[in-house]
């Protein structure tokens, strides 16, 4: 997985994470903190795809993005909790 989608991961799932085991109750500050990361995130790749005056069809592929992301660790988390195993090509 490149760096830039493993980061986003990593911040919305921490947020996730954050409000699951605090149940908002100290949600002051931090949750600013974490609301402020994933919104730079994602003002960031807006900006860039602007900026490239990207056809609609690129839109409409980055709603795709999340479940592509999802999919994708799951492989990379379930090969490597399987490392012993050996395949023949």
């Amino acid at each position: 997985l490149p760096p830039f989608p493993i980061l986003f991961l990593f911040i919305t799932g921490g947020f996730a994470l954050y409000i699951i085991v605090t149940g908002f109750s100290e949600c002051e500050h931090i949750c600013i903190i974490w609301a402020s990361a994933a919104t730079g995130i994602l003002l960031y790749t807006l900006t860039g795809i602007i900026s490239a005056k990207a056809d609609m069809k690129v839109y409409r592929a980055l709603l795709y993005a999340p479940f592509l992301l999802l999919w994708r660790s799951w492989i990379v988390l379930r090969e490597s909790l399987h490392k012993n195993r050996t395949l023949k090509w």
